[in-house]
């Protein structure tokens, strides 16, 4: 597996990998499979939902040439392949709505703006894609880097974009000019996962005196030299290297209220850092291959990770103890999240007051599961490759739709 996430209650993981190209739905509190998503035709690397922000209608592109406006601000669904394309989904019906082209190599990722109305890609073509989550559009295009981006994320705030690459370094782009702000080198090695804090202050720099950085303007990235680095946003300053691994970095990720930092690494380990002090916590031991994907649950007490052993781990924070095991996947998962919001979603005999999850794989498919029972809902089909990063939109659909071939 490379990639797991929990629903916003902790209920329930998914995951997603290349084991007949589909993507799993786990009951965290028995360890069930509950459900297998199937659509894609390639690799599903990536998934990611958006916040739940209702944005008011307007068209966005069909896929089918019919009118697949709806009013009632249903859920979407964004993926990103292998087959160059990202897709737009209905959630509800499972419905491919729209089909956005523009990027000339892989999609490797996806991440929506905090406040869901855009929407950022990145590839193997060494672009940065910013799209309008409202008409499909892509509103900008960010040149820079010189190899592929293998991972964005957004600032708290929403205004800054920050991309890792291949290139060994990260970039920092002002979201409303497009344009580049800063260029962060450090690393000696692919960089291949990057993330910002939360929007919470830290009381210490890494030489023990008062930090200067305001709240959300930390980055953590991690890399192919073995080492993750801390980054102050503003200047451009790497503030801490943490190490300790022996082989490459694959993940890094945020605990909700900013105190933990987790790192997956391909030497099969975990580590958890403090991020106000960067000691080293403990190392979560377990996996028997590489693990490329690390996510904390809603309440941060819980941690999920996802290896090429085919198995997700679900770890106490605060212990360190493997709480559980998932076992089903015949071959590698590489992204799974959450869906929240989706209380106006029902199937027969399923009604749901709790978010739904997503999962993506190389098997060019994106499952959506009920997040409580585990049930797998609706399997999405349509891409011809790996579907490496997906997103989650809400929106009221009201106008007629377009294709959109941006």
């Amino acid at each position: 597996m490379i990639a797991v996430a929990f629903s916003p209650d902790g209920q329930t993981l998914a995951s997603c990998g290349i084991d007949a190209k589909t993507i799993r739905l786990w009951n965290v509190r028995t360890g069930e499979c509950l459900k297998t998503l199937q659509g894609h035709d390639h690799w599903v690397c990536a998934i990611c939902f958006a916040p739940s922000v209702p944005i008011t209608s307007t068209a966005i592109a069909s896929t089918s040439g019919t009118d697949d406006s709806d009013s009632s601000g249903h859920q979407r669904l964004i993926s990103g392949s292998d087959d160059h394309t990202l897709k737009i989904w209905n959630v509800k019906t499972g419905q491919c709505l729209a089909t956005l082209q523009g990027h000339t190599s892989h999609v490797r990722s996806v991440v929506f703006s905090p406040d869901g109305r855009i929407f950022a890609s990145g590839g193997d073509d060494h672009l940065l894609k910013i799209w309008d989550a409202q008409t499909g559009e892509c509103l900008k295009t960010l040149a820079g880097h010189t190899s592929n981006v293998r991972s964005l994320a957004f600032s708290a705030d929403g205004q800054q974009l920050v991309s890792a690459s291949e290139d060994r370094t990260l970039k920092l782009w002002d979201v409303a000019s497009g344009a580049c702000l800063k260029t962060l080198q450090g690393h000696t090695g692919h960089v291949r996962s990057v993330a910002f804090a939360p929007a919470i202050d830290f009381s210490r720099d890494s030489d023990g005196q008062p930090a200067t950085r305001a709240a959300g303007e930390l980055i953590v990235s991690g890399g192919a030299d073995q080492t993750v680095k801390l980054w102050h946003s503003r200047t451009g300053q790497c503030l801490k290297t943490l190490r300790g691994y022996t082989s490459s970095i694959l993940s890094v990720a945020f605990s909700p209220d900013g105190q933990t930092l987790a790192s997956s690494s391909a030497d099969h380990t975990v580590k958890l850092w403090d991020v106000t002090t960067h000691q080293y916590l403990r190392t979560l031991q377990g996996h028997t291959n590489q693990v490329w994907f690390v996510a904390f649950s809603p309440d941060g007490q819980t941690l999920a990770s996802s290896s090429f052993d085919r198995t997700i781990k679900l770890w106490n924070r605060h212990t360190g103890m493997c709480l559980k095991t998932l076992q089903g996947h015949t071959h590698w998962v590489w992204s799974v999240t959450y869906l929240p919001g989706t209380d106006d979603v029902s199937y027969p005999d399923v009604q749901l007051d709790h978010p739904l999850l997503a999962s993506s794989s190389s098997d060019q498919m994106i499952r959506l599961w009920d997040s409580r029972t585990g049930q797998c809902l609706k399997t999405l089909q349509g891409h011809s490759s790996h579907v490496q990063a997906i997103a989650p939109i809400q929106i009221a659909l009201s106008s007629p739709v377009v294709k959109i071939t941006a």
